[in-house]
Formats: structure tokens, C-alpha cells, sequence
């Protein structure tokens, strides 16, 4: 290693101080110009509607007088699509009446649901050949620990052979529920189960909802399809529920 030094003004500069100065500026006014936007403000029926005549979502076009929300292609041009602006506290009067009209109706709506969706999956998961298959294999197993559990506790084999015996059978056994529960993996009539029992689980002795609350809706709802006298609320389970305007 040897000594290092640095020398100001020791060549002549490419470009003088002046014009280096200047293009520092100009790079910093494009960063400003050029630089990424804040991310859209997100709301709680943003990417929620669609157009119930041409199928196009709606977006947030707030005035002085309202929170409206107009479709994309009626935006463009309203020979596009005839459909009109709809009022945010519209949309949210709608489900309000919705939450509350299932509330009061949940036992003789999502309940019995509930009860078919299991019995559907049921039937479904026990029609599938590979299912039955391992039910039987496991079942058998079972069977063997049962019955190798009994003869050891009467002494009619020693403990060795039991240990053996019952660890090899438990090691088969580990590898077919692993089996089983991958072809138990979540299909639509699971899911639509699943959301269902969450509804439910929600609505357990919830009191009324007198004020729109954007955490249950974002549960309860995947989108609305919104039509000239009526709003169409898709919730989570594949159920469609509908609200006159």
C-alpha cells in the first residue's frame, strides 16, 4: 500500500462547475415530476361493483353534494352504457338493510344451507374411489392396533414385537392421512362450506347494524352487480342476495 492523495482542481474539468451545477437541478425537477404518485387511496367499495348492463366496474367520483360512483364505460361516453351515478350511502343503506333482514333470517337461510353443504360435500368426498380406498386401509389398520393392543395386555406377545409391530402400523397409518387429507384439500363446495360457517359464526347473537361497518362488509361481500332498481350482493359463500332501490 502506499499513500493516497486527492487533489482539487489538479485537471481540467470536463464540464465546468457551472453546467454540472445546472444539470443537478434539472435531474432533481424530473425526480419530482417523473417520481411514483402515492398509492390510490382505496375505499371500501373500490373494485366491489360492476355495471349490471355492460359488466364494467364503477369508480368513486365524489361532488359537492355526494359520493357518487360511476360506471367506466358510462365515464367514457354515455352512449357507451346508460347506467346512472349511484350514491355511495345508497350502496351502503342497501346492505345495511341486507346485514339485518339476514340477521333476523340467518336459521332459516344459512343454516339449512350450511347442513346441504355438508351433506353435498359428504357425498362427494366419499364418491371419490381413492378416498373409500384409504378409509378402508385406515379403518384396517385400526383394526390391527386394536387388536395387537389387546393380545399385549394378555400377555400372548411381548412387548418387543408389540413396540415393532405397532410403530411400523402407526408409520402406515401417519402416510395415509397425509394421503387422505391432500385429497380433502379445499375444493368450491369446501370453500362455499367454510364461508357459510364464518357467516354464521358473524352473525352468532350480533345485534343490528344501525351504521355501515366496512369490516363485516368486506367479509361478507365479493362484489355487487348494480342495476337500474336493484343492487345484486354476491357474499363470500356464492350466495346472491338482492336489495330494491
Amino acid at each position: 500500500e502506499v499513500p493516497k492523495y486527492y487533489l482539487e482542481n489538479s485537471h481540467p474539468a470536463i464540464i465546468s462547475k457551472e453546467v454540472f451545477e445546472a444539470v443537478q437541478e434539472l435531474l432533481k425537477q424530473k425526480s419530482r415530476i417523473h417520481a411514483p404518485k402515492k398509492e390510490m387511496q382505496q375505499f371500501p367499495l373500490s373494485r366491489m361493483m360492476k355495471c349490471g348492463l355492460c359488466g364494467s366496474t364503477f369508480y368513486r367520483c365524489p361532488n359537492e353534494e355526494y359520493i357518487g360512483w360511476m360506471c367506466y364505460r358510462h365515464r367514457q361516453s354515455k352512449d357507451l352504457c346508460k347506467m346512472d351515478i349511484v350514491q355511495e350511502k345508497e350502496v351502503y343503506g342497501a346492505f345495511l338493510n341486507l346485514y339485518n333482514k339476514l340477521l333476523e333470517h340467518k336459521e332459516e337461510i344459512l343454516t339449512p344451507m350450511l347442513c346441504q353443504l355438508r351433506e353435498l360435500q359428504g357425498k362427494i368426498l366419499f364418491s371419490k374411489p381413492d378416498v373409500i380406498r384409504l378409509n378402508q386401509e385406515i379403518s384396517e389398520l385400526m383394526k390391527q392396533n386394536h387388536s395387537l393392543s389387546r393380545l399385549q395386555s394378555k400377555g400372548c406377545i411381548d412387548s418387543a414385537l408389540f413396540v415393532e409391530r405397532s410403530t411400523k402400523n402407526n408409520q402406515q397409518l401417519a402416510q395415509l392421512q397425509e394421503e387422505l387429507r391432500r385429497l380433502r384439500e379445499p375444493d368450491s363446495i369446501s370453500e362455499m362450506t367454510e364461508h357459510t360457517k364464518t357467516l354464521l359464526d358473524l352473525l352468532e347473537e350480533a345485534p343490528p347494524m344501525l351504521e355501515f361497518d366496512p369490516d363485516i362488509f368486506k367479509v361478507m361481500i365479493t362484489n355487487i352487480v348494480i342495476h337500474s332498481n336493484k343492487f345484486c350482493f354476491h357474499l363470500a359463500n356464492g350466495l346472491i342476495l338482492e336489495e330494491g332501490r
